[in-house]
């Protein structure tokens, strides 16, 4: 019940950044839609009360609802309420929409890329048959990989999902959350998640994980619905201890930049931290300090 680290800047540049992008290419990525947050205990009804009083949430969060005042197919026994700026971004349709334009500008090759390659030349940085001033790293948990930034803090999470489908759960367009969460999409069909392990750092699917997702999601429903799995599947989080994404120029190697570290909110965090590096780069515009590395340097 806590407001996301930077969220009045981060949202509504997000929300710009994804209408634009349909707007350019003519498809639909961003759906606003709000959460219903039930309370799990009698102390989660008592912040839930303290947040709805507290200035800062205003238009954020919603009014508290009574048990049973929400959807009759969610075990509602202590309430919920509505977190009102929320949404979701199908991400597959935004990564094909972009793949897709970049392939046909002949701006993106579709291959591992091999580090010790890379090669600085005369003010340049060399790969293969490619010349660039700057270089801009973001590949996520591969990081630790990468012999200029390897340095830096991150700490990977694995989150593994479900989409699901049932022919008798029937739910009204929303976010519900109860310990897991639960979206309905078209068609029946529902995405379920998600977990998190900072043990397992293999990013492919469980048996575990898929069973406690379906453990979980059964808990919060009122009556028995048969769950037929369509998708699995699993991802590791870029996490970082100070929970700040990594931006910025390396301290040594000219023309080598970072974006990384966006943990499990990159759809909401990843625009305004390009636009800030965009901008840093081309303008020399400062960076926030709480997100350039140089605070560990």
């Amino acid at each position: 019940m806590t407001k996301s680290w930077n969220i009045d800047t981060l949202l509504p540049e997000a929300i710009r950044t994804y209408q634009s992008i349909e707007r350019y290419f003519g498809i639909k990525v961003y759906y606003p839609m709000p959460v219903r947050r039930y309370c799990q205990n009698a102390e989660d009804v008592k912040r839930c009360g303290r947040r709805i009083r507290n200035p800062r949430y205003l238009g954020v969060v919603g009014n508290y609802c009574k048990a049973g005042a929400g959807p009759s197919a969610i075990r509602d026994t202590h309430g919920s309420f509505q977190i009102l700026k929320a949404g979701y971004v199908d991400l597959p349709v935004l990564i094909q929409a972009l793949q897709k334009h970049f392939i046909a500008e002949g701006k993106l090759q579709d291959e591992q890329f091999n580090y010790s390659t890379l090669q600085a030349n005369a003010g340049n940085w060399c790969y293969k048959n490619l010349k660039a001033k700057r270089v801009v790293f973001c590949e996520g948990t591969g990081v630790t990989r990468n012999p200029w930034f390897q340095h830096l803090p991150l700490t990977p999470a694995k989150g593994e999902t479900l989409i699901v489908s049932s022919a008798s759960l029937k739910l009204p367009p929303s976010i519900y959350h109860s310990t897991k969460w639960l979206l309905p999409y078209e068609a029946k069909r529902f995405r379920v998640g998600a977990t998190y392990d900072e043990s397992d750092l293999d990013p492919t699917p469980t048996a575990a994980g898929q069973a406690e997702l379906l453990s979980n999601t059964k808990a919060i429903l009122s009556e028995d619905h048969t769950l037929q799995v369509e998708a699995h599947m699993a991802g590791l989080r870029p996490s970082t201890q100070d929970a700040r994404p990594f931006l910025g120029r390396h301290p040594d190697a000219s023309g080598l930049f970072i974006l990384n570290g966006l943990g499990s909110k990159g759809a909401s965090v990843g625009p305004e931290m390009s636009r800030q590096l965009i901008n840093h780069i081309f303008d020399n515009e400062a960076l926030d300090h709480e997100v350039d590395i140089a605070r560990y340097t």
